[in-house]
């Protein structure tokens, strides 16, 4: 009886009725927790031989991230096979029939049934609009009050206020999916520096030397939550935000204007980084996940030498290289972009 009273309950939290009912269908949102069970069926009680799962639409086992590592975790072929899966669907879909089969003994005989378990509607954000404006690489000369004069090289120009990159996007919530929404940016980053003397320089995490994937956000952030646009980086924007079902959110104050610094030790200075910038959801229900609504892709390049009169822009350029977009692409990186520093490549 205790374990009929549990099943109900797990039950009533998918507002699934007892098989004896029949599959109703049943509106669930993208990043909310499933779980189907062989239960759920009348052939709980058999001697099971064999158990095959069906689930439409893509759907992974979960997502984990920090500030420091992100990990997706995808079903794989076992998955399938066990009387009970557990996952989330990261793409909207209307009428996905769960089915799973299964070979059971009934009376000493093997016997085969295909059972319909559940009816889904799944819901995801609607992307209204994503937009990027974007400006020119520059060389920066700033003048200090003591001291000597400060260059570098930057994807636009915060000294005026001009961003290298500035986004525009906006998403409404499902009507009957409240839920939080967040951006997140990645970066591989690639810069290389030859130094007047010594050996060739490259910006790199002194844990893991190879050009990797990292997240492009600082630690020092308030709170755990991995995300681009924090508490106080690009006001009155704070994320992750909670929105109700059925409203919008916008984001038109969010930029970046990447740099680096030209020092009197250096020669030349070679820049060559790739960004993803996100835009995620995650449902306000227990247990749910953070899964992408949609991404843009961005990049800026220069190379900078010093010469008999200064340095000098030999090659620049700033642009998207994949309008924002939806996606189901996970935001997926192996460490966190403060910790790079200069050392010998």
């Amino acid at each position: 009886m205790a374990e009929r009273l549990r099943f109900e309950r797990e039950l009533a939290s998918l507002e699934l009725g007892d098989h004896d009912k029949g599959p109703t269908t049943q509106e669930v949102a993208i990043g909310q927790r499933i779980v189907v069970n062989l239960k759920n069926t009348e052939y709980a009680a058999y001697d099971i031989v064999k158990i095959h799962w069906t689930i439409p639409g893509k759907c992974v086992g979960n997502y984990e991230a920090t500030r420091k590592k992100a990990t997706l975790t995808e079903l794989a072929a076992a998955d399938f096979e066990q009387p009970s899966v557990t996952f989330y669907w990261i793409e909207p879909g209307a009428s996905r029939e769960v089915r799973v089969s299964i070979t059971y003994k009934a009376g000493g005989t093997e016997k085969k049934a295909n059972v319909l378990v559940g009816v889904f509607d799944v819901k995801a954000p609607r992307l209204d609009h994503f937009k990027a404006a974007t400006k020119r690489v520059v060389l920066l000369n700033v003048r200090q009050r003591r001291g000597p004069m400060l260059h570098g090289i930057a994807f636009g120009d915060e000294t005026r206020k001009v961003h290298g990159i500035a986004w525009d996007w906006k998403v409404t919530i499902p009507v009957k999916h409240e839920g939080w929404i967040k951006d997140l940016q990645t970066v591989r980053e690639n810069r290389v520096k030859t130094p007047t003397t010594g050996k060739q320089q490259g910006r790199r995490n002194p844990a893991k030397l190879a050009l990797h994937e990292q997240l492009d956000q600082s630690l020092l952030d308030d709170g755990t939550e991995p995300t681009y646009s924090a508490k106080d980086h690009y006001p009155p924007i704070a994320f992750p935000t909670l929105v109700a079902g059925g409203k919008s959110v916008r984001d038109n104050v969010t930029f970046d204007s990447p740099h680096t610094s030209l020092d009197a030790t250096d020669k030349a200075v070679t820049v060559d980084d790739s960004f993803k910038y996100f835009i995620l959801y995650k449902p306000k229900q227990d247990g749910a996940i953070w899964v992408p609504v949609a991404k843009a892709e961005w990049c800026w390049k220069a190379t900078a030498e010093l010469g008999s009169t200064g340095w000098k822009l030999k090659a620049a350029s700033g642009q998207v290289t994949s309008t924002g977009r939806v996606t189901t692409e996970f935001p997926r990186y192996e460490s966190n972009v403060s910790y790079n520093t200069w050392v010998d490549i």
